[in-house]
């Protein structure tokens, strides 16, 4: 918890939340909690509630992920 708590912070002086794509950075910094944390959320259930496309939440999550050097997992479809 401690370390998503330090995660979101940083994504918050992220410098896209200056730019008017504001909720597409907070849905894409979502995402990547929920990878981290190993939930149950995916792209398409995120983009359901905020009415973002998947494909601008992916770019937003790996801009996300690369600009931090965030490791995710990938993903077991099992």
């Amino acid at each position: 918890i401690k370390e998503t708590e330090s995660d979101s912070s940083e994504i918050i002086k992220f410098k896209y939340t200056k730019e008017k794509w504001m909720d597409g950075v907070i849905a894409g910094a979502l995402y990547v909690v929920c990878r981290r944390e190993k939930l149950p959320i995916t792209l398409l259930d995120i983009s359901e509630v905020t009415g973002y496309s998947i494909f601008e939440l992916g770019r937003k999550y790996k801009e996300i992920c690369k600009s931090f050097n965030i490791q995710v997992d990938p993903l077991d479809l099992e």
